[in-house]
């Protein structure tokens, strides 16, 4: 579980986003694999911008250690739970972070031209 939530750490994230627009801009794609890659290095890096500020406006600590024990959907929902698991965020926390991804996302998509492919 530890190993999964290091993976899913932002710098890594956004590298490997950055990568995949990369690759996408300079090898053999489709435009449609041009504007996924476009939407994902958006929702990327906004997403990894975004708590920054927020944690200062929701000032927070993290959950008491010692008080509390405790394919892409199924890998998403094991990110989320090994969170929540390993104390690093509270269940509020992950839900709030999935919505408002969810909700980047689908402004993003908005946004982005569509190719006709």
């Amino acid at each position: 579980m530890h190993a999964l939530t290091v993976l899913a750490d932002e710098k890594i994230v956004v590298a490997g986003a950055m990568l995949y627009w990369a690759y996408s801009r300079f090898g053999t794609v489709t435009p449609r694999t041009r504007r996924e890659a476009d939407l994902m290095a958006c929702a990327v890096l906004v997403a990894s911008a975004l708590p920054h500020p927020l944690k200062h406006l929701f000032d927070r600590e993290r959950p008491d250690r010692t008080v509390m024990r405790g394919a892409v959907w199924p890998a998403l929902a094991l990110l989320a739970a090994s969170r929540v698991l390993l104390l690093a965020h509270y269940p509020s926390d992950v839900a709030a972070g999935l919505g408002l991804g969810g909700l980047i996302e689908r402004v993003a998509a908005s946004v982005l031209p569509c190719p006709d492919d």
